[in-house]
């Protein structure tokens, strides 16, 4: 009712009713900001109408009504007031604070079917005590807002109709008018104003201001009629005439009218209807044209009797054809036939044009002086009212020069317009071929040649230096390939060798001459370029029977060639293409277990080994193959790196750890918190993915620093520029920031500072071989004092003997996890091992 409100035409601004209402709230109770607002259909949110602060009206706002007070109102009847410490009563909800809320009143306002659409709120900057007429009084005023939202509701219903109305005209361009002769006083409606394109307006129109507009060699014909009508020559009014706008617009308008008389015979009022025809009247002046335009189209046309003869032709078929019209009239257009299609032709088209009543292809004929010429023809058929063929209309072009650019538009569809091989498209077309007449002894090579470091010649010669390379490899490619061979350029520095009737012999020695082909400087102008290519071959019918399979596996064979180092040749191997179909497959499986909620959760205990409790869990997914194991998270975390479902991966783990450590709190271990990995390549493409975890972990309602943000794959952190000012959001939330695998690769001492970090981890390598190896023993140490002046907290992972954890323990590191205390267990389990801890401290402290 609200919205209704806002969008009724020709009332007062709603806007304004809402500030005089306001400013009557803010003299009754002088909040420091009062507002009216709108509530959404879902009631999660509210849209301000109209803002005072201190008293003065403010840019309207929007805001989430989740652990607010007028998410209260809104599920109330009576006034919400809470007259002193809201905040502490509603911690979450950050509008509170932003307005140094300290007492609340506000009431909802609700439609008559009880709906709530909207809500009154005073804001007070101290605690207020406000007497039971006081409240009562908000009460009254937002029924007061409702009654005047009612009243107003009513009369755009009114409204409406009239503009149905008007709309009713404005489609049929239909205006009514009345004219009060004894006045002299013409009403006209809005779609009259319309037609003569005038502002609407309330005065009364005279007789002789509507006819100024009338054309002025229409004016004596218009006149004549009225003063017919005035004398009682006339008892109706039907005429057309022409209008001249202000613009110099001019418009052809249809006028009727009825005539009413008084008891002594004289006209009172004259009223009727004005319709603006000016579309009607341009068609029949465009058919009027159309015979001009007939007379003169390029386009030769010819029209024929039910007897198929010649009863009209146009200027343009005299010119195609050498005839005159005179010539032509009453003849059979086979007049002009060539005598190159035979009468089986003809039969068909007359069987096409007769069953669907039209025809179109390419015919040869001939011109009066005998020569022969292509023309494409288009033949119709018009039936009369008894659905009889009555005429035929045909229309010839001469498509001579077409024919001409025919051979070059097929050049273009099977063949690359740089370099002139074929085309992918062609290509794969003419391999099929091959492959269709293929036998079992028949042996057929795919090569895939790929330019190394294409993109470095065109980023520092430009692209035309990169297209005369193209120009050149392709020459000298094609001096290498047999007759029967195909060379294709499969795309961007991408070319595509078709090898019939080889062997592997022969194969590799094509593949030798094309990489010596290489070996030689290209000069492209001025520019000498040195460059290699990376060859991928596969066989057939060992590599595959189809054009899809081959090429296919030609091209994972040059991608092969590429992780070998690029400049060398790598046939289709089928272990390492089971590799990668199982890798393609577990991305797929991966995807649906996503989907269908098929991973799982666990958490291994960090143990702080001074005070003998778990302080901390790490959270780690976990996979279940089917068969009561898992799938290594070694085998498909890289899998979701590499195919972008890492981002996925990680909410999930975050969204399931959160609502776990929920659990884990309301069992009374408040002082627990999880550490949970998100790769460093999540905050690569989105720059709020800060907000997405702060998010998650406020619906879980925990408290900000319970959470560890864990980074994995911190070496490459210099590399994204969104990683500093993502973590350096989520630290100012409280959230703690740890860095995995520390000191491995290449990650940088500066991190620490740079980053802000609280955590670091030593990772399982240094920790398995701190007993034989003295690098490790010294590593490890220098990190935790390092870690420890720094002021961060050290959890060395990976721990399973007591040899490890002594040497830990005497290096002051505080913070343990492995197999030593406990694998990662389901959540069931961590509150048994919670319990254990509990209850062997209880027994030591007894002891003590």
């Amino acid at each position: 009712m609200l919205k209704k409100m806002r969008l009724m035409d020709n009332l007062p601004s709603v806007d304004q009713w809402f500030l005089k209402a306001l400013e009557m709230v803010y003299q009754k109770h002088t909040p420091a900001h009062c507002f009216i607002a709108e509530i959404d259909p879902l009631q999660t949110k509210a849209q301000t109408l109209c803002y005072l602060n201190n008293g003065q009206q403010v840019s309207n706002i929007h805001y989430e009504l989740a652990a607010s007070p007028c998410q209260v109102t809104i599920s109330s009847d009576e006034v919400c007031y809470f007259p002193h410490s809201v905040q502490s009563q509603f911690p979450h909800d950050d509008i509170l604070k932003t307005l140094n809320a300290q007492s609340y009143l506000a009431i909802s306002l609700r439609d008559l079917g009880g709906e709530t659409v909207g809500i009154l709120v005073c804001i007070f900057s101290k605690p207020i005590e406000l007497t039971s007429s006081q409240i009562e009084w908000l009460s009254d005023f937002g029924y007061f807002i409702l009654q005047k939202q009612t009243q107003q509701q009513a009369v755009a219903e009114k409204q409406q109709l009239v503009e149905n109305l008007n709309t009713a005209q404005n489609l049929a361009k239909i205006g009514n008018w009345r004219w009060d002769v004894s006045n002299d006083v013409v009403l006209w409606s809005k779609e009259i104003y319309r037609i003569f394109e005038m502002d609407i307006t309330n005065d009364n129109l005279s007789f002789g201001q509507t006819t100024q507009f009338i054309h002025h060699d229409d004016c004596k014909r218009f006149n004549h009629v009225i003063s017919q009508i005035l004398t009682g020559d006339k008892d109706s009014d039907n005429l057309i005439y022409r209008i001249v706008l202000a613009n110099g617009q001019i418009k052809y308008l249809h006028q009727l009218a009825t005539i009413t008389k008084s008891a002594e015979g004289e006209v009172v009022c004259l009223e009727g209807t004005i319709q603006d025809i000016s579309k009607l009247y341009q068609l029949n002046l465009d058919k009027k044209l159309s015979d001009v335009v007939l007379d003169h189209s390029s386009e030769s046309i010819m029209i024929t009797d039910s007897q198929n003869k010649i009863i009209l032709v146009n200027k343009a078929m005299e010119r195609l054809t050498g005839y005159s019209q005179a010539e032509l009239l009453g003849k059979n257009p086979s007049i002009l036939s060539s005598g190159l299609q035979n009468s089986e032709f003809y039969h068909q088209m007359w069987q096409a044009l007769l069953l669907t009543g039209s025809w179109k292809g390419e015919v040869w004929n001939k011109r009066k002086n005998g020569q022969i010429y292509p023309e494409e023809l288009a033949l119709n058929v018009v039936k009369n009212e008894q659905d009889i063929a009555s005429h035929y209309v045909a229309i010839f072009r001469d498509i001579t020069n077409w024919k001409a650019t025919e051979q070059e538009l097929l050049f273009f569809a099977n063949c690359d317009p740089l370099t002139s091989l074929l085309n992918r498209r062609s290509f794969i077309g003419q391999l099929e071929q091959h492959l269709d007449v293929a036998s079992d002894e028949t042996l057929l090579s795919i090569l895939f040649i790929d330019v190394d470091k294409f993109k470095t010649i065109n980023d520092s010669y430009g692209h035309e230096t990169g297209d005369l390379l193209l120009c050149e490899l392709a020459n000298r490619l094609s001096k290498i390939i047999g007759e029967n061979d195909l060379l294709c350029r499969y795309g961007g520095d991408e070319f595509t060798l078709l090898i019939s009737d080889t062997s592997l012999v022969k194969t590799q020695v094509i593949c030798d001459q094309i990489q010596r082909c290489f070996n030689h400087l290209f000069k492209l102008n001025e520019v000498a370029v040195d460059v290699t290519a990376s060859i991928g071959v596969a066989m057939y019918p060992d590599a595959g029977t189809t054009a899809k399979l081959l090429l296919r596996h030609a091209n994972h064979a040059m991608h092969n060639a590429k992780n070998d180092g690029r400049n060398c040749i790598s046939f289709h191997d089928t272990l390492s293409q089971k590799k990668y179909q199982h890798k393609l497959e577990l991305k797929k499986q991966l995807k649906l277990a996503l989907e269908q909620g098929q991973l799982h959760v666990y958490y291994q205990p960090i143990v702080d080994i001074e005070k003998n409790q778990i302080s901390k869990f790490e959270a780690l997914v976990r996979w279940p193959n089917g068969d009561g194991g898992f799938i290594s998270p070694n085998e498909f975390i890289p899998i979701a790196q590499e195919y972008g479902l890492i981002h996925l991966v990680g909410q999930f783990v975050l969204e399931q750890a959160c609502l776990d450590l929920k659990h884990l709190h309301r069992q009374g271990y408040k002082h627990i918190s999880f550490s949970i990995n998100r790769s460093i390549s999540e905050f690569f493409h989105d720059e709020l993915e800060q907000e997405s975890i702060a998010t998650v972990i406020a619906a879980a309602g925990l408290p900000y620093d319970s959470i560890v943000i864990e980074i994995t794959e911190s070496t490459a952190l210099s590399e994204n520029r969104y990683a500093k000012k993502a973590l350096s959001q989520l630290k100012a939330r409280g959230i703690k920031i740890a860095l995995d695998d520390f000191c491995t690769g290449y990650s940088s001492l500066n991190y620490l500072i740079d980053y802000d970090v609280d955590i670091i981890k030593i990772d399982r390598s240094f920790v398995k071989a701190i007993k034989q190896d003295k690098n490790s023993q010294i590593l490890t140490s220098t990190v935790i004092e390092l870690a420890s002046k720094l002021g961060i907290e050290v959890i060395a992972e990976g721990v399973e003997t007591d040899e490890q954890l002594s040497f830990l323990r005497q290096q002051g590191c505080r913070y343990i996890q492995g197999f030593y205390f406990s694998p990662a267990v389901p959540i069931a389990d961590c509150l048994s091992l919670l319990g254990k801890y509990s209850s062997l401290n209880r027994q030591l402290n007894l002891v003590g």
